[in-house]
């Protein structure tokens, strides 16, 4: 290095006009034993569907008709606001499009349910509103006609009471 020489440097200020530091949160974040997705701040949901069809946009979430499951899981408890919703599928599809998709936060998928869960609980998806859900009477009512005289129908009903679902 001595036939560089000696090299002087010299300090220079330079005031800077505005400085603009842009940041966006991740729309999946880690969480204990799964993952949280941002629903209302995520630009690829369509939150004018219910949440059934947000549920769709989920990664590692699977909807059939009214059958929700976390890929390679069973037993799946579903709460909404952390609260348990014990329904057969039809119910809790109906009740699910209750909700809009406009309301939903986010959404938690627990693949790996802590000990406060039975053991019969293998994944957990709590779906977390930005208000709180109202109280109130949900109820669909369906038909089909088949061919050979074959009729169908039936009609699902759900009352909604603070904590408390029938």
């Amino acid at each position: 290095f001595s036939a560089l020489g000696e090299i002087s440097l010299s300090p220079t200020v330079k005031e800077l006009n505005t400085v603009t530091i842009l940041a966006k949160r991740p729309i999946i974040v880690p969480v204990s034993g799964g993952y949280r997705v941002e629903i209302e701040k995520n630009p690829i949901v369509d939150k004018t569907q219910s949440a059934i069809g947000v549920l769709r946009a989920v990664p590692g979430v699977i909807v059939k008709g009214s059958q929700i499951e976390v890929v390679g899981k069973n037993g799946l408890l579903v709460q909404v606001n952390g609260i348990d919703k014990k329904m057969d599928p039809s119910q809790l599809e109906n009740f699910l499009n209750s909700i809009s998709g406009d309301n939903i936060k986010q959404i938690e998928v627990i693949r790996n349910p802590s000990a406060a869960f039975s053991s019969s609980v293998g994944s957990v998806i709590n779906i977390i509103t930005k208000h709180s859900l109202k109280e109130g009477y949900f109820g669909t009512i369906r038909g089909s006609v088949g061919t050979f005289n074959k009729y169908g129908g039936g009609l699902d009903f759900s009352i909604v009471k603070k904590k408390w679902n029938f």
